[in-house]
């Protein structure tokens, strides 16, 4: 399963942190942050030491979504790695396996992100805000199931999760 991590403000994990996530999920790394220009996400797919390299350059002491890959469905490659683009204004990461996703050599997650999330959360930032409303929030649990994580960031800087 893939490895989701919300750091705090201030928060700076060890290389030896870092490695022990990166050992169980090595498929794929991802941040996603909130500056005052809006949300941003960095997806790769990298050796240990240039993913310990990425994650001091870029995530260390923010506020931010980490995420560890580890390819269930689709290919080890940086168009399946974490995070995903709903729109400009929101990202999301997962883990686990959406059940009848990620067919056709992608993964679950895009496939999901593509055919379920963009046409409901995206393209405005009101789609975006609508990721606050309980009814939107059960649609999509209902459909990931409790047995998957979705961690989301928009661009005023607020994290969703859903499900477990």
């Amino acid at each position: 399963m893939c490895l989701i991590v919300i750091q705090p403000k201030g928060y700076i994990f060890s290389e030896p942190e870092i490695e022990d996530f990166w050992s169980h999920s090595p498929d794929g790394f991802g941040i996603m942050w909130h500056d005052e220009e809006g949300v941003h996400g960095l997806r790769s797919v990298l050796s240990l030491p240039r993913t310990i390299a990425a994650y001091k350059n870029y995530a260390a002491g923010l506020d931010c979504v980490l995420h560890f890959r580890m390819a269930t469905h689709g290919d080890v490659s940086v168009k399946m790695a974490h995070p995903f683009l709903v729109s400009e204004h929101l990202l999301v990461v997962h883990n686990g396996i959406i059940s009848g996703y990620g067919k056709g050599g992608v993964s679950d997650t895009y496939d999901f992100v593509e055919t379920e999330l963009k046409p409901v959360l995206g393209p405005t930032k009101r789609d975006a805000d609508s990721l606050q409303n309980e009814n939107v929030q059960e649609f999509i649990t209902e459909i990931i199931g409790w047995s998957n994580s979705l961690v989301f960031l928009d661009y005023k800087g607020r994290i969703t999760q859903l499900g477990r």
